[in-house]
């Protein structure tokens, strides 16, 4: 259950679940932007207390510090989302989400997530992936972060940078 007013906003993240998105009461505006526009999105680092958050700030953004930002001007999808919509946001997918100005400035939404599907060829919890077959878009993002987190896990999360890059 998310409550809020209107002005408030949720920062642009990624779940990795899948996410019926119910409004109730209110008006929100959700950007969507695909997988394949992580690297646009400038992700925080997965031991990172913002992990799956991106660094960019949507107000004014740092164009300087993420250039590539610019490059997502056309790409994102925009709901405006009443009560009683209903909106599916699968896992991956980056979303920004605004409280519009509402009869009552009240605005609430439920969220319903699912368990991450079986996206990966092999077994992770048994360490047996094949690797026979490329992954790309949201599986790749998603097995990406399961390195880092198993890195994290293993070395310590201030080691995950130097192992990775």
């Amino acid at each position: 259950l998310f409550c809020g007013f209107e002005g408030g906003f949720s920062p642009c993240h990624y779940d990795p679940q899948d996410n019926m998105f119910a409004q109730v009461r209110g008006f929100k505006r959700v950007l969507l932007f695909h997988p394949r526009h992580c690297g646009c999105l400038y992700p925080w680092p997965v031991h990172h207390p913002q992990d799956r958050q991106s660094r960019v700030d949507f107000e004014k953004p740092d164009l300087g510090s993420f250039p590539r930002f610019e490059e997502l001007k056309g790409q994102g999808l925009e709901a405006i989302i009443g009560p009683g919509d209903v909106l599916h946001i699968p896992p991956g997918w980056w979303h920004h989400i605004e409280m519009l100005p509402s009869p009552d400035a009240e605005v609430v939404s439920i969220n319903f997530w699912y368990p991450p599907p079986k996206w990966f060829y092999g077994d992770l919890t048994k360490g047996e992936i094949t690797w026979d077959r490329p992954i790309f878009g949201v599986r790749r993002m998603l097995f990406h972060r399961c390195v880092e987190e198993l890195v994290g896990q293993k070395a310590g999360p201030a080691k995950v940078e130097e192992v990775l890059r």
